[in-house]
């Protein structure tokens, strides 16, 4: 389950839809195992800078550079690619992706807390759980170099107040600012992360 939020004002903010949610969020069905509603991939674009949230498997990977392709989302704009949690069906493919998209920007990182980079890095057990469970509709998962990472402790601070919040990074849009935090709520996993 993805759990994201962005601080912003959205009239109709939960969508199945691919494309534009607000100002600077998209959302994109990759439509993983060949069907729709499988898994969301979420992407902030900003003035200077795009953040994604998940990317699913490596079989979804193809597809979601020709998404961000047709959305005009510029490659090399991407700063950060951001995790739930290690499960191959949201972030199989970020080896992938981050090989990808750092030719592009060499500077882009993945934004995740120590368990999930481990988890990434550790795959062949989830995968042989993976595949009994879906066959080959796993992918494949490779390790991530070392350098790719930018790794946080997700937040425990739940206040009600936005401004009371944890935050590590901000961004503008329009000359307003959106900043970026991760709370940290396990449950679906140990690992689970929640990008806000």
């Amino acid at each position: 389950m993805l759990f994201l939020l962005f601080f912003c004002m959205v009239e109709n903010f939960i969508t199945i839809e691919t494309g534009k949610i607000n100002d600077y969020i998209y959302h994109i069905d990759v439509r993983a195992y060949g069907a729709p509603r499988m898994l969301s991939v979420f992407v902030a674009q900003f003035d200077d800078s795009s953040v994604l949230i998940d990317c699913g498997s490596s079989l979804d990977t193809k597809k979601l550079i020709r998404f961000l392709k047709k959305l005009k989302i510029d490659l090399s704009s991407f700063k950060y690619l951001t995790t739930t949690h290690h499960h191959f069906d949201h972030n199989g493919g970020l080896w992938q992706l981050y090989e990808i998209l750092k030719d592009y920007n060499p500077e882009v990182k993945i934004l995740t807390n120590q368990k999930t980079k481990e988890l990434l890095n550790n795959y062949e057990e989830h995968l042989a759980r993976g595949k009994r469970t879906y066959g080959n509709l796993i992918g494949s998962m490779n390790p991530i170099e070392e350098s790719a990472f930018q790794i946080v402790e997700p937040s425990t601070n739940f206040n009600s107040e936005a401004s009371k919040l944890d935050f590590i990074d901000s961004f503008t849009i329009n000359g307003s600012e959106v900043k970026l935090g991760i709370l940290k709520t396990p449950g679906h996993t140990p690992d689970h992360q929640c990008p806000i």
